[in-house]
């Protein structure tokens, strides 16, 4: 090319580096639940303050079908929970968690983090991209990876 500048031939690469662990996102959300007084919201969760040999946040391991939380649809498996109608969880241990998610009466605010990890190839305009795949996973087989951990704000870290 005569003003020095080159087109690409079918040979080069881009210079961009694709990432070879799964990309992972985070996204804060609150939500407001309404449900009977005496329902139980339905889901399990883990982690927590003292879990084994380090502290975890709060995250929900698995929610029940047709229970209040999936019929609301916005909670879902892999979410860490931050906070539960204003009180924070994330120093709490599991039953100190469970005990608050258990108190709770007819209206229920959830503060929580979205963590979504997405393959490194996946482009972001496909549909897959789009939801997690950790909830495509059955619940019982679903755990987080190490990068998840890795990729979470710095708050949530507790190092002992």
């Amino acid at each position: 090319n005569s003003n020095g500048s080159q087109s690409p031939g079918p040979g080069d690469r881009s210079s961009i580096p694709k990432p070879l662990h799964p990309v992972v996102t985070c996204h804060e959300k609150v939500v407001s639940i309404r449900k009977d007084p005496s329902e139980s919201l339905g889901m399990t969760v883990a982690g927590g303050a003292s879990h084994r040999e380090w502290d975890l946040p709060i995250y929900v391991i698995s929610v029940e079908p047709g229970g209040v939380i999936s019929r609301d649809g916005r909670i879902k498996t892999g979410d860490i929970l931050l906070n539960v109608n204003g009180i924070e969880l994330t120093e709490v241990s599991r039953s100190e968690a469970v005990a608050l998610l258990k108190s709770t009466s007819s209206s229920v605010v959830l503060k929580a983090l979205e963590v979504k990890e997405r393959e490194p190839q996946e482009a972001c305009s496909s549909p897959a991209a789009l939801d997690s795949n950790h909830n495509m996973a059955p619940a019982r087989d679903w755990s987080p990876s190490w990068i998840m951990w890795l990729e979470l704000p710095r708050y949530l870290y507790n190092c002992k």
